[in-house]
């Protein structure tokens, strides 16, 4: 789990980037725009989910950082105190065994505590269908991996685990089809067989081709794409280091090594965790931003000489805008809940 843990560091602090917009100064130079932009919501090849039932939903991230925010008015002061119940932990809005927020759902109205919505809501288990309502069963937004770890992150939930040999129990994961166009591959196919979409006992470890790893489980799932990521961040930045500058002090074009390893990594038709999936173009800027932590850090612990640079610059204003881009998106209209 140490992958996760340091993801949570990653994932909290891409999270307080577009949390609080205003703590970041506004750029000096041109904002970057996304690495592929799109008048329609962006997709992963790799990582699409089934097609939500209507059209219009808001991405996980939207519909907690703005739908629920617009209701923020009655947080707190349900229509009948003592006989209105959490859907979720069906107790009382002030008996929540951790404090928390109790709160209408949108368009629904049913109330649950935040903490009680957010840990059900990110849950990848089929069986528990976290983007319907626990009240009425209405469909509320699209569900995507990569904002389901920023929000337990930004909450202080624990990330769910699960051996892929024990999945049958949940009814598998959310998204399992698999999606025959353009060459498109359910994001856990390969891990187990070119022909199989869920798990089973007979295939609950397999050795991941790219990076060497042990892959059994969700987590290990994830901590083999982070090593994918971090070998590619590698030798895009040393390659970058062999071609000409573009900055007059000769420094590299670190934005270009962001956006080269995630095309890289798109060849390679990755990520396949599915906490990494996204949908949206809001969850396509967090595994962009996320991508672009990762680059940061690399740079911080072994080329700390880079800091201060041109490139540098250009880079933290790249990383600036993505996270701005992806505060207009939600929209968000207040501090989110406990």
């Amino acid at each position: 789990m140490a992958a996760q843990t340091c993801a949570a560091i990653e994932m909290a602090n891409a999270a307080l980037s577009y949390v609080s917009p205003d703590l970041h100064p506004s750029a000096s130079c041109t904002p970057a725009q996304p690495p592929s932009s799109r008048k329609s919501p962006a997709r992963n090849a790799t990582t699409l989910l089934p097609a939500p039932p209507s059209d219009g939903l808001p991405s996980l991230l939207k519909y907690v950082d703005s739908y629920l925010m617009r209701a923020h008015g009655m947080f707190d002061l349900p229509p009948s105190p003592l006989y209105t119940t959490c859907r979720i932990c069906q107790r009382l809005g002030h008996k929540c065994p951790e404090f928390s927020t109790f709160l209408p759902l949108t368009p629904c109205g049913c109330w649950v505590h935040y903490r009680c919505f957010i840990r059900r809501a990110c849950q990848p288990f089929r069986d528990l269908a976290g983007y319907r309502c626990p009240g009425c069963g209405i469909t509320l937004f699209i569900w995507e991996g990569i904002t389901a770890l920023t929000l337990l992150t930004r909450t202080g939930l624990d990330i769910p685990d699960c051996n892929f040999s024990d999945l049958k129990k949940y009814g598998g994961l959310i998204f399992t089809e698999n999606v025959a166009q353009a060459g498109d591959l359910n994001p856990h196919m390969m891990v187990f067989t070119d022909t199989m979409l869920e798990p089973t006992p007979r295939h609950a470890r397999i050795t991941d081709s790219l990076t060497g790893k042990m892959v059994q489980s969700l987590s290990a799932s994830y901590e083999s794409d982070c090593a994918l990521i971090e070998t590619y961040i590698s030798s895009a930045f040393h390659s970058n280091l062999q071609q000409i500058s573009p900055y007059l002090d000769g420094s590299p074009d670190i934005l270009t090594c962001v956006n080269t390893v995630l095309l890289s990594i798109k060849e390679v038709l990755r990520p396949r965790s599915i906490w990494l999936s996204f949908r949206t173009l809001a969850g396509e800027l967090c595994w962009t931003v996320l991508v672009a932590i990762k680059m940061k850090r690399f740079l911080l612990e072994g080329h700390g000489l880079i800091c201060g640079t041109l490139g540098w610059k250009v880079f933290e204003c790249g990383l600036e805008s993505w996270t701005r881009q992806i505060g207009e998106i939600c929209r968000v209209q207040t501090s989110p809940v406990d």
